[in-house]
């Protein structure tokens, strides 16, 4: 009978940036072979301008040794002129694991020299072969107290859950077959059980799980073994093993700590990575592979005896290989971070080399109360965070591993507040009252003169959290285009622009995009501008323009798209006398002369723009909702508490000054202290001020909405940037960092065999940027040759006179002694939404 599956591979997340835009263009190459010879090669379609790509194809492939054979996925970067880079490769080698009749659905890591670069998403159904689901009850028999007992057992519809019960009902146990670590199977006659009738037992499949140990036997051999695929098809840890095989049985019961002692990794992730490391393809590790694989992939200059001495711990079998439950012990050992297990011993005492304490519950919540600032958590909360921490361990107690796997996740112990990174805001206010996060020339791809304009650059700023986009519109041959004016950058069609913003506009934030219409289009551009706007954005646009309404807010205008672009003013009797509103004076349309503007797009235009002629302009306002922009010079001159004043009722958007040619960015953070609204950066450059603006946005759910602080709305608004004292002192201790990139310079000279500049020398600069007396810098010392567990436990501490608008700024650097040091990540926080305590941050890269 032929055997074959059908693969599809949806899509990948992460991928490595390989384009000078930190983007890529990739591709998958699919073959299927046995690690010495590749077939069946298929390709998918490349995907442009993007580290997240979606391909959704299908390719059937016919596989004959389901043992031997596995499929190895390659992704690439095409490249127009030169060859192709390529980004990494995963290999499905988990044939057993397939269930048929199902799409069987699989994450694997994408790996590239031993380090994971991104994550790619497959389904795979087989043809001919695959476990065969049975019905979902039955009988079996438990071993408890040395006594054979007779159960019922029920498989829930997903087959991944196992409830032993009496005949009853009554609920003897639930098992999820998921965190099953090892399944044994014991010959009869091996002195198990006491029962009269233990020699009707012909052999018991012995479960093992982090917190327990079941003993069943099922009434076919057939029963029997199918339950045993079927768990190891299900369990992500487990194996199956012998009794005779001690050494196997305690490594593999040992898998699931390695994943969660620090490293971030899944079982899954750790094979990868194993078969990645395994460069002679004999199915195991030797010593020189695994220092390949340390130096390579996790960045670490690890003494070679102190290597080797964890090795040979690891290496049970004392082959001087490493099989994969030996490599899992063997990360285990070599994850054990001083830093958290200096804390660990802090609350429990010193401890001994041979103890494995735990730190049970009332200790922990001791720790979460004085330690994590948690002061009312709940006995049911600290139970619900250990076992989150570690399977069973709320009964039990965290082990050092659990207790890690708590204290250093971004997931499970964030800076950021969880009660803060959602929408958590007043979203009723009027919009002028919100900082909005904004972006310049967004179809750009490069520098100002002659880069690459794309529409995939608008969907990359919206899938970020950007909420006002830039097009600067001019007449084409025979419809509108978008692109820098008097330069030589390449154009897209308006229609291409408003496209791409559709697709993507409300992915991340369901809150208004504003499209900032930069229009140099006569009168019959314009109308078709509008025409297309209408077609394609339909009911997401709030027009016709009301003048009457009052200036609309983020929620009421949810899902909208608002049109930014000069309104023909010209008859002051269409609009309210801005006195009845109760507000100031306001800037005046740049030009009422009614021929400027087509009437199609002057009644779209949700959101005006006017000139500015200063605060005392007496004459008669013509527009609610109106925006004035300066360029960055511009803005600088009118920053002070007449500004802030200024832009709690109208908004101002600021742009880079024309002499950025290479798309460099300006500080944003006066700005911002200004209280301007659209302060729009070149997305597409990564630098200090957008990591910035990224750190500024991160609060509030990441909808591209953050309120300012309630002294600036004030009327008149207080001075905060004009206190003689200080309103609290901020301590950050730096404590230590993991896993560490290496920049490209690294990764050339460790393809050089340059031993002394493969691993990187980090530092880290800790910064508070928000009102002028703030703002200040440190840098914690330089751990050389460590980029795997630098330990740098330094202390700052800031006095802070306007926290409201205090950012906290974290950029981790690899020294250079003879060029410019290289940025490795960076990540922050809004200083009033943190979290004291003990806390854990992801940073970001330069592919984010």
């Amino acid at each position: 009978m032929s055997q074959s599956v059908v693969l599809k591979v949806i899509e990948a997340a992460n991928l490595a940036a390989a384009d000078a835009n930190g983007l890529s263009d990739p591709y998958v190459k699919i073959s299927l072979g046995d690690g010495k010879k590749w077939v069946s090669e298929h390709k998918t379609k490349t995907i442009l301008k993007t580290l997240n790509p979606v391909w959704n194809e299908s390719f059937e492939m016919d596989v004959k040794d389901t043992v031997k054979q596995s499929i190895r996925l390659r992704v690439y970067d095409h490249d127009r002129v030169g060859r192709d880079d390529f980004l990494g490769e995963s290999n499905f080698a988990s044939f057993h694991k397939l269930i048929q009749g199902r799409d069987n659905d699989f994450w694997l890591p994408v790996i590239r020299k031993g380090r994971m670069e991104g994550r790619i998403h497959i389904q795979v159904a087989p043809r001919g072969f695959g476990i065969v689901l049975k019905p979902v009850t039955g009988t079996a028999h438990h071993l408890q107290n040395g006594v054979w007992k007779s159960v019922n057992y029920t498989l829930n519809e997903a087959h991944d859950t196992f409830r032993v019960h009496q005949a009853s009902g009554a609920d003897v146990a639930t098992i999820s077959l998921t965190t099953v670590t090892s399944v044994e199977t014991i010959p009869a006659g091996s002195g198990l059980a006491s029962d009269p009738d233990a020699d009707l037992i012909r052999s018991t499949i012995r479960l093992k799980s982090a917190t327990a140990s079941w003993d069943l036997d099922f009434d076919t051999d057939d029963d029997r073994q199918w339950f045993v695929e079927l768990v190891e098809s299900l369990g992500t840890n487990s194996k199956s093993s012998s009794s005779s095989d001690a050494s196997s049985t305690q490594s593999n019961s040992t898998t699931g700590k390695a994943a969660n002692a620090g490293l971030a990794l899944s079982v899954d992730e750790l094979l990868q990575q194993y078969l990645s490391a395994d460069v002679n393809r004999d199915g195991m590790l030797g010593l020189d592979e695994v220092k390949t694989l340390v130096r390579g992939g996790y960045n670490f200059r690890l003494p070679s005896k102190l290597l080797a001495s964890l090795f040979k711990k690891a290496d049970h079998n004392k082959d001087d290989k490493l099989s994969f439950p030996e490599f899992c012990d063997f990360m285990r050992l070599l994850s054990v971070r001083p830093d958290v297990l200096s804390i660990f011993e802090s609350k429990l005492g010193k401890l001994s080399d041979d103890a494995e304490p735990t730190m049970k519950a009332a200790i922990f919540a001791k720790f979460l109360k004085e330690e994590q600032g948690l002061t009312s958590v709940s006995d049911a909360e600290v139970a619900r965070i250990m076992a989150d921490a570690e399977e069973g361990a709320d009964s039990a107690g965290l082990s050092m591993y659990g207790f890690a796997n708590y204290l250093a996740n971004p997931k499970k112990n964030p800076l950021l507040d969880p009660s803060k990174s959602v929408v958590y805001q007043d979203m009723t206010q009027p919009l002028p009252h919100y900082w909005i996060n904004s972006s310049h020339n967004t179809y750009l791809s490069g520098d100002q003169l002659k880069s690459k304009s794309s529409p995939d650059m608008y969907k990359a700023a919206l899938l970020r959290g950007c909420r006002c986009v830039e097009l600067d519109v001019w007449d084409g041959p025979s419809e509108p285009v978008v692109f820098h004016g008097h330069t030589l950058t390449s154009k897209i069609t308006f229609r291409e622009a408003i496209e791409a913003c559709k697709q993507t506009a409300f992915v991340t934030s369901d809150y208004p995009v504003t499209l900032s219409l930069e229009m140099h289009c006569g009168l019959e551009g314009q109308q078709k501008c509008a025409a297309i706007l209408k077609e394609l954005l339909k009911d997401q646009m709030p027009y016709p323009f009301d003048p009457s309404a009052p200036v609309g807010s983020p929620e009421s205008l949810k899902g909208k798209f608002i049109v930014k672009a000069k309104r023909n003013s010209s008859d002051p009797d269409d609009y309210k006398e801005w006195k009845e509103q109760g507000v100031p004076a306001s800037p005046r349309a740049e030009s009422n002369a009614p021929a400027a503007v087509a009437p199609e797009l002057s009644v779209i235009a949700h959101m005006g723009t006017f000139h500015f002629k200063g605060y005392n302009d007496s004459g008669k306002p013509k527009y609610v909702f109106g925006c004035s922009s300066f360029s960055e010079g511009a803005a600088v001159k009118l920053a002070g508490n007449e500004f802030v004043h200024h832009n709690r009722h109208y908004l101002s958007r600021i742009y880079p000054a024309g002499n950025r040619v290479d798309s460099s960015n300006y500080d944003p953070v006066p700005h911002w202290n200004s209280g301007a609204q659209i302060v729009a950066l070149n997305y597409h450059t990564f630098d200090r001020f957008t990591r910035l603006n990224h750190v500024k946005f991160l609060e509030n759910g990441n909808s591209g909405y953050v309120l300012k602080p309630a002294p600036m709305l004030k009327s008149p608004p207080e001075d905060i940037f004009a206190r003689k004292s200080p309103a609290g002192v901020l301590r950050i201790r730096i404590i230590s960092a993991w896993q560490l990139p290496r920049t490209a310079s690294r990764k050339e000279s460790d393809e050089m065999d340059l031993n002394e500049k493969g691993v990187s020398d980090p530092f880290v600069r800790v910064a508070i940027v928000g009102a002028k007396q703030d703002t200040r810098r440190f840098h914690t010392r330089t751990v050389y040759n460590n980029g795997f567990n630098p330990n740098f436990d330094q202390t700052f501490t800031f006095e802070l006179y306007a926290p409201e608008v205090a950012l906290l700024l974290l950029e981790v650097w690899d020294k250079d002694k003879f060029s410019k040091d290289d940025l490795l990540g960076s990540a922050g926080c809004s200083v009033t939404a943190m979290r004291k305590g003990y806390r854990a941050i992801n940073l970001l890269g330069k592919s984010h």
